[in-house]
This record gives structure tokens, C-alpha cells and sequence, in this order.
């Protein structure tokens, strides 16, 4: 997969990378090495869900391309209430929300962290099983 990844990173002009789970250390190693992309985990919770969500209730603000998994994943997500400020999300038993946090993340990025101009970015997910 890190060669798969690599051949992204060249073609498709990446230069943020973001991560949640240290699972693939050899993938957030190259990304640093080999293309100086300094990687940035973030944790999803309550409030980048609540993020995404405002941006899509504003008109021409945010528009996700439909995903079946997508969908299934975020409507059976549940708010769990943590002893710290931020609650957090998780999934049913079963159930999984690998996507949606993947997309939950790349939308706080563009939200809170970089300066868009008027042009639409690319952006790659990769999500491992």
C-alpha cells in the first residue's frame, strides 16, 4: 500500500496529510522522508461531526459526494458523553465509522487549518482494512 500511496503523492500533487490511528507508521514515515509532508493527526469528536454538519446546513457551502457506506456509517453514529469537554462520536456494535471520520477530517481541515482561494482541492482518502 505505501508504494500505491506514493504514486498518489507524485501524481495528484499532495501536500497535507492527515491521520487519526497510528496504523500505518511506514505510510506517515514516507509521507515525511521521502516528500516532506508533515502529517497531522487529529482526533475526530463531537464537535468536528458538528462542524460538517453546519457547513452543509449553509447554502453553497459544502457538498459531499454521495456514498452509500458513507451514509450508513454516519446515521448509525452516536454521541458518547466523555468525562473530558469534548464528547465523543462512536459507531454501533458492528458498525464502523472509518469513513466518515476520514471525510470528517479532510472537511476540518479545509474548515479551520488552510487558506482556500476560490479553486477546489484535491483530496485523497486512503483508508486501509
Amino acid at each position: 500500500i505505501s508504494e500505491r500511496v506514493s504514486y498518489y503523492i507524485k501524481h495528484l500533487n499532495i501536500n497535507y496529510m492527515i491521520f487519526d490511528t497510528w496504523m500505518a507508521p511506514e505510510i506517515i514515515e514516507k509521507s515525511i522522508k521521502e516528500f516532506g509532508i508533515e502529517p497531522i493527526k487529529h482526533i475526530v469528536k463531537k464537535d468536528t461531526y458538528d462542524l460538517w454538519r453546519g457547513l452543509q446546513e449553509q447554502p453553497n457551502k459544502l457538498q459531499v459526494v454521495y456514498d452509500i457506506e458513507l451514509e450508513r456509517e454516519c446515521l448509525g453514529l452516536r454521541v458518547k458523553e466523555a468525562s473530558s469537554l469534548s464528547p465523543k462520536v462512536d459507531h454501533p456494535y458492528n458498525g464502523s465509522k472509518d469513513i466518515s471520520d476520514a471525510v470528517a477530517n479532510c472537511i476540518w481541515f479545509l474548515a479551520t487549518e488552510i487558506e482556500l482561494d476560490n479553486t477546489t482541492p484535491q483530496i485523497l482518502l486512503a483508508h486501509s482494512l
